[in-house]
């Protein structure tokens, strides 16, 4: 007769189911914004992160995502045809292209995620300002561990 779980194990398994569901339902969320746009997720990724700093460089926007360099030009490009960034050389260093977003654009996709955020403020506030800190401390972590595993698997190939 198998041993049955214990209340950690249940609790445990149940918080890995819903966080498979919820990254699941994030990423059909995100394809669903991408897709207004006419672009993919991985470009909306570096959206994300270009509205968060103002602008990057091409090398930046490699670095972060973990992508080539020769991938990165296909994202800009996209982004660029959306209309959603500008991409002009570095006038210090000619070889460096800076990419900005299109504030206008910006604004529009803010809008398009007004309603999540809405109901992401009504749902923090039923938490308490002790489970507001785990919550901030579980995806500081969480991030943490994706960034390393995202560059463990880069460093891999194949």
């Amino acid at each position: 007769m198998p041993k049955k779980p214990s209340r950690r194990e249940q609790l445990i398994a149940s918080i890995l189911r819903a966080g498979r569901e919820e990254s699941r339902l994030s990423v059909l969320f995100r394809e669903l914004i991408a897709r207004r746009f006419g672009i993919g997720v991985s470009d909306g990724e570096c959206m994300d992160f270009l509205m968060e700093k103002g602008s990057a460089t091409a090398g930046e926007l490699a670095q972060i995502t973990g992508l080539t360099t020769g991938a990165i030009t296909g994202v800009i490009q996209r982004l660029r045809r959306a209309g959603l960034v500008t991409a002009k050389p570095d006038r210090r260093d000619r070889r460096r292209t800076i990419v900005r977003p299109v504030m206008p654009k910006v604004r529009a996709g803010e809008r398009l995620y007004a309603s999540f955020g809405n109901s992401l403020n009504k749902l923090y506030g039923q938490y308490t300002l002790q489970e507001l800190k785990l919550l901030a401390e579980y995806y500081t972590r969480m991030r943490d561990l994706l960034s390393d595993e995202i560059r463990r698997l880069s460093h891999q190939g194949g």
